[in-house]
């Protein structure tokens, strides 16, 4: 499934780049794909930790303590393109969708990005259901 998301998560930011006029293919330099691979992988990587946290649904309390201790780059980045989005008047839903949760505590907003991934979720369970079923019959 991390395979699925960073795959979804180079279209969106793509998108996002078309969207601001600049070259599409910049995401795939090391600046671009690279730094996307570090954040969704690695647990050393704070936006993976504080994406981890909320993804957890950890108390609201412990979020807080980590968001007020540390730097998470992700969350100025959020601000500015949420803003910067909104005042060209362009629409990435993932990016609305994200910033109602971060910002404005909107759990329905995370519901929303689930049934967003909801047939790669299914695609993903049948091949894996597959696999198992082939494993024990071989």
């Amino acid at each position: 499934t991390q395979a699925m998301f960073i795959t979804e998560s180079l279209h969106d930011i793509k998108e996002l780049i078309k969207a601001l006029g600049g070259n599409k293919n910049t995401i795939l330099s090391f600046a671009g794909f690279g730094d996307l691979l570090l954040t969704a992988t690695s647990i050393k990587s704070r936006n993976f930790r504080f994406g981890k946290m909320i993804g957890e649904n950890n108390p609201k309390e412990l979020i807080e303590e980590f968001k007020n201790n540390t730097t998470i780059e992700g969350l100025y980045t959020l601000k500015s393109i949420y803003k910067l989005l909104d005042n060209k008047k362009v629409n990435i839903t993932i990016i609305n969708l994200i910033y109602d949760i971060i910002f404005n505590d909107n759990c329905l907003a995370l519901l929303l990005i689930l049934i967003r991934l909801l047939p790669c979720l299914i695609l993903y369970f049948f091949i894996l259901l597959s696999h198992l079923t082939s494993s024990s019959h071989g």
